[in-house]
């Protein structure tokens, strides 16, 4: 059996000294799960290296993956990880690299993701134009581990160009070299000099290259399945994210026994449409439950924590938003399931005469003291007689503005969005004219942010989100960072506005930036 640990003495409870050589300048770190070893490798980019991401990696099956991925790393055989939405695939992956040492090139896959993107992209430098290697020819290159985030969202005719690579770790580029299998370059050196394989163009693709593909099952997720010799290149292992509705115990909440059920509810339909296609019998279809994600556990718990007796309807529309993104069939078990544990399903919403039924109330937002006057500042504030810490701007306040007149359900919706901030990222739904913006504002000055409007529009790419290309005087081409990232760097509040009209793919893009606060640009 693995034992479970977390953080470093994950990394400490597993590392073995290589018993091949007694001298300590030879002695190799080996880490160790349910037997299986892996090598600790040196790195010579440490600042490619994940770091703190083996600290999610805490529960058996977890473990179970990595052990999987050490075998695979053996062998040397690249691996697809396929799983529910979120964020569980990739920083399981990024665990996996940093445990054992890798070096990692990771790459958003989008619609508008293109070869460029993958292999070379041509740069004028000098007033010459030159081919500069990408993330895959990079970790090719350099044995790196190149992680392909969300395979299911890249358009047909771009994967197949990294077939060839996949199986036979060869690959044309376009200025001119061709990437030969390690093995094979080992034999032509046996027949050729160094010199005369360079003249040939002929580069040796590194033993350690891997590729860690992550993606979702599709069908029955909406995207691009992957072609049949494309999918056989891959050793596939599909995993589910945690258990975490055990972490509710600790909490008393009828909301926990709604999650609970909840998911024992998409788990049994799960099973059940499993059965019906391994079945001739023609049955009716099952439809699948909501489920809340773990990234909305989480947050589950955060709120009973800071925010102990809060209303259940409140935090299941946050942690589970049915009234916007599911169906009216859908919607219904969500409610009946509610009403089940006495759960209130109800909105807030004032009346012409400002009236709120006799078991709402409206709460306010008061921001008492700040921690640090730096980007990094921590705000306590007051919502309803908690006292819950979040983050905040580095100015202390800002005027009230002399356009706006406040209303009390605004200033119930700024403190709900305090105390969701007190969690991450805040989406605030609802229809046009309803006031979203002057909100969002109001809480931005409340908080003491500077912020940073990005009006997006269905054309925008995640190219456009990220970085601009521009042209230095001298003439050589150059990235520019975007309004969006100037304003992570200097701490602002960024409002993306319109993020309905973006595609599906282009909104991935920001994922592992919401999530894990950090990005890989171009």
């Amino acid at each position: 059996a693995c034992a479970v640990a977390r953080g470093c003495a994950l990394l400490q409870n597993r590392l073995v000294t290589s018993s091949s050589s007694s001298s300590p300048a030879n002695t190799a770190l080996l880490v160790d799960i349910g037997g299986v070893r892996a090598p600790v490798r040196s790195s010579a980019s440490p600042w490619l290296v994940p770091n703190n991401y083996s600290a999610f990696i805490e529960d058996q099956s977890s473990l179970n993956t990595l052990q999987w991925l050490f075998k695979k790393d053996t062998l040397k055989q690249d691996v697809f990880l396929m799983g529910p939405p979120g964020s569980y695939r990739r920083r399981l992956a990024l665990g996996y690299c940093e445990i054992v040492n890798k070096e990692v090139e990771y790459i958003a896959l989008t619609r508008d993701t293109t070869e460029a993107d993958l292999k070379q992209r041509r740069e004028l430098r000098n007033g010459s134009a030159i081919y500069e290697d990408q993330c895959a020819v990079r970790a090719a290159l350099e044995g790196k581990v190149l992680i392909l985030d969300g395979i299911e969202k890249a358009e047909r005719n771009l994967l197949p160009i990294l077939n060839n690579i996949l199986e036979n770790r060869e690959m044309h580029l376009e200025d001119g070299r061709f990437l030969v299998a390690p093995n094979r370059y080992d034999n032509l050196s046996t027949q050729f000099s160094k010199e005369e394989l360079d003249q040939m163009h002929l580069v040796r693709v590194h033993e350690d290259f891997q590729v860690i593909a992550l993606g979702l099952p599709v069908p029955p997720m909406r995207g691009n399945p992957l072609d049949p010799p494309l999918r056989s290149r891959f050793q596939a292992k599909s995993i589910a994210a945690p258990p975490n509705h055990h972490l509710l115990s600790s909490f008393s909440h009828p909301v926990n026994s709604f999650a609970a059920t909840l998911d024992a509810m998409n788990s049994s339909a799960h099973h059940q449409q499993k059965h019906q296609q391994h079945s001739t019998a023609k049955v009716a279809d099952v439809a699948n439950p909501p489920s809340i994600s773990d990234r909305g556990i989480q947050l589950l718990m955060h709120l009973q924590k800071v925010a102990p007796g809060l209303d259940g309807g409140f935090m299941i529309s946050s942690a589970l938003p049915y009234r916007f993104s599911m169906t009216e069939k859908e919607q219904q078990v969500v409610q009946k399931l509610m009403q089940r544990f006495g759960i209130d399903s109800t909105p807030i919403e004032l009346s012409a005469t400002s009236s709120l039924t006799p078991n709402k109330k409206l709460w306010h937002l008061s921001r008492e003291a700040v921690e640090n006057a730096n980007p990094s500042t921590t705000a306590t504030v007051a919502i309803n007689g908690w006292k819950i810490e979040a983050p905040a701007g580095a100015a202390q306040s800002f005027p009230p503005s002399s356009t706006i007149i406040p209303l009390e359900y605004q200033e119930h919706v700024q403190a709900e969005l305090a105390l969701l901030h007190s969690f991450g990222d805040v989406c605030v739904l609802g229809g046009k004219g309803c006031g979203k913006s002057v909100v969002v504002e109001e809480f931005a000055r409340k908080m003491g942010y500077n912020t940073t409007h990005v009006m997006l529009h269905k054309d925008i790419t995640a190219r456009d989100l990220l970085q601009q290309r521009i042209t230095l005087e001298n003439g050589d081409t150059a990235w520019r960072l975007s309004p969006l990232l100037m304003a992570a760097k200097e701490g602002h509040l960024v409002v993306l506005d319109g993020l309905h009209r973006l595609n599906d793919t282009t909104t991935s893009a920001l994922q592992r930036l919401c999530q894990d606060r950090e990005i890989d640009l171009f």
